[in-house]
């Protein structure tokens, strides 16, 4: 049997914030209401608050017995009177290193509707993946930023929780996981900054090409395409500013490649009589980014959302995304 703990048992699990808000020229940093971390020993069906104050942890541990944590930072979402152009949660990893190899840790963030009181319902509550991330014990300690500014629309006015885990529950091995600080020592933020919002455009990997297939080995290059439509003018668009996963392009073009879809995961419709934006990219660069934004290599045959940013001459954001397949060499 599984033993749960009221929300009055835990009230030393974290520290409420007295100001969430930190107010910049641009923007604002937000810091939450509560953090701390939820322990599960599934030998004896015990699951508590994990005793460590209010540190976010991500770890597991054995001596007697078996011992996972979660972590959680919950926060406070104002409703802003101004457009949000951007959101990112920031984490802060805080452990020591060790001298001794041990493998490294891949770590998954997701977020929910939160309540502003951490408590063992948190532990297994439904979530929404945001990305996966590794951490290594035998390496300096990292900072880890991830967009949440879509999660943020969502639950302007609310509660948003965050939570990381290890992807390795329930069996773990090697390396024992990470902190990420604590509400009154290096806290979980989210960095907020405020603009016009960024206009989405229609991209297309691999134009011309259903499924959009990447092999993980390939030293070519992946050609993609910002399409032209009646509302977007490719002509508009600063091809010196396009990051693809953050990788630059190594050349643009004005082409006619494709046409957008109409809904379905990929297209493979061929020129429209519109000017397209075709782009080309190092493909082993863009594994190399896939690989350091999820932490581990891109299993085989894995779909991956691959996100576009960019701006128009006169300085508007843009963003797109597309999907692609994870080929293994072996293929």
């Amino acid at each position: 049997m599984t033993h749960r703990f009221p929300i009055a048992a835990i009230a030393a699990l974290a520290m409420t914030a007295i100001a969430t808000v930190h107010a910049h020229a641009q923007g604002v940093v937000l810091v939450p209401q509560v953090t701390g971390s939820i322990r599960y020993l599934p030998e004896i069906g015990l699951l508590e608050p994990a005793p460590a104050g209010g540190v976010v942890q991500s770890t597991w541990a054995q001596s007697t017995l078996v011992e996972f944590r979660r972590g959680f930072a919950e926060f406070q979402i104002p409703a802003f009177a101004t457009p949000v152009q951007k959101a990112m949660l920031v984490l802060t990893e805080t452990r020591g290193t060790s001298s001794d190899p041990v493998p490294p840790d891949i770590h998954e963030l997701s977020f929910y509707a939160a309540d502003l009181a951490v408590s063992v319902e948190d532990y297994d509550r439904p979530s929404t993946p945001i990305a996966t991330f590794r951490t290594d014990v035998n390496e300096p300690t990292g900072v880890f930023t991830f967009d949440v500014t879509a999660a943020l629309a969502q639950f302007q006015g609310k509660g948003l929780g965050f939570r990381v885990k290890l992807t390795c529950e329930p069996r773990c091995a090697g390396g024992g996981g990470s902190s990420f600080g604590e509400l009154s020592s290096i806290p979980p933020r989210i960095e907020v900054t405020f603009g016009e919002p960024a206009r989405t455009v229609p991209l297309d990997i691999k134009p011309s090409s259903c499924p959009n297939l990447i092999t993980l080995g390939s030293r070519g290059v992946l050609p993609v395409a910002i399409l032209g439509t009646d509302g977007v003018d490719t002509m508009d668009i600063d091809p010196e500013s396009i990051r693809l996963v953050g990788v630059a392009p190594l050349r643009a073009d004005l082409q006619d490649v494709g046409a957008p879809g109409t809904g379905e995961p990929c297209t493979a419709s061929g020129p429209d009589g519109l000017l397209d934006l075709a782009l080309k990219f190092d493909t082993a660069k863009l594994v190399e980014a896939i690989v350091s934004a999820l932490g581990r290599p891109p299993a085989d045959r894995e779909a991956l959302t691959l996100n576009l940013s960019g701006q128009l001459w006169d300085g508007t954001p843009i963003a797109g995304m597309d999907v692609v397949i994870a080929l293994s060499s072996a293929h």
